[in-house]
């Protein structure tokens, strides 16, 4: 489960002690290997060391709280109303522009183009530029980086990316206190070199956002039309209209699909 913003205090003591983690990069051929992330259809970050399966598995048994080993539209949609209630930090069923900067510096900073790595002993390490590197590397995929609408470079604004993460569990995510969070940025809907979409089977740069088709417009994100999208991400993954989803039946996110080299599942 997620750490509640009532421990923010005691999670933020000692966490920029990960500023000077600067561990060689690992490389397959001379490429730089992309890190081991995965992002939920609904935008949260599930990280692993390099070298462990994938966490496509810690995210569906999360979401999959019955144990049953499938995933219904009902455990779907609560898995999203999960993450919503997280990211609202007012408790007002509205992600407003603080909220959004909130997600996308601090919890997921793969939306901008970071590179988040997760180190085996658990410490993690937001880099900024190495994502576009091994991304372009591999060139374009459909939905992905520097595909029409994802050209941007992302945002340079300071005390958001390029910071140390903050938190106790580096694989679900980044928790700061809300006094730590950056000035609110400017909309940003389709960030640089794709944003999420090479760790996610959907291909959404920015899946908080994508989630309220007002946004925009309107600058927030609202928790009915989050809902609403999660249903309609549901009937997405699940094409053959089963009325249920299984690890296996999952299709793979492109950075799954680099990782695995062809060898299939873990």
């Amino acid at each position: 489960m997620f750490a509640t913003r009532r421990r923010f205090g005691a999670l933020v003591s000692g966490s920029f002690a990960a500023a000077g983690l600067l561990g060689p990069a690992r490389a397959l051929g001379g490429e730089i290997e992309p890190p081991n992330v995965f992002i939920s259809p609904h935008g949260r970050p599930y990280r692993a060391p390099a070298g462990a399966p994938y966490p496509v598995a810690d995210w569906f048994r999360e979401a999959d709280r019955a144990g049953e080993g499938k995933l219904d539209l009902k455990a779907f949609v609560a898995d999203a109303a999960a993450f919503f209630d997280f990211l609202d930090l007012k408790g007002d069923g509205v992600l407003g522009a603080d909220e959004i900067s909130f997600y996308e510096h601090r919890v997921a900073p793969e939306v901008l183009g970071m590179r988040v790595t997760v180190y085996a002993d658990g410490r993690t390490l937001v880099r900024p530029d190495a994502a576009r590197l091994w991304l372009a590397q591999y060139g374009p995929f459909e939905g992905g980086p520097f595909g029409p609408g994802n050209q941007g470079q992302g945002p340079t604004a300071p005390g958001g990316p390029g910071q140390p993460s903050l938190g106790s569990d580096p694989q679900r995510g980044v928790v700061v206190p809300k006094e730590a969070l950056p000035t609110p940025q400017a909309p940003n809907p389709a960030v640089g070199v794709g944003g999420a979409s090479p760790y996610s089977l959907l291909p959404e740069p920015e899946p908080v956002t994508a989630g309220d088709p007002d946004y925009v417009s309107h600058g927030v994100v609202r928790l009915d039309s989050f809902l609403a999208h999660a249903k309609d991400n549901f009937a997405v993954l699940d094409p053959g209209r089963r009325g249920y989803l299984t690890l296996a039946s999952l299709p793979q996110s492109p950075v799954q699909k680099l990782l695995q080299g062809g060898r299939g599942r873990p």
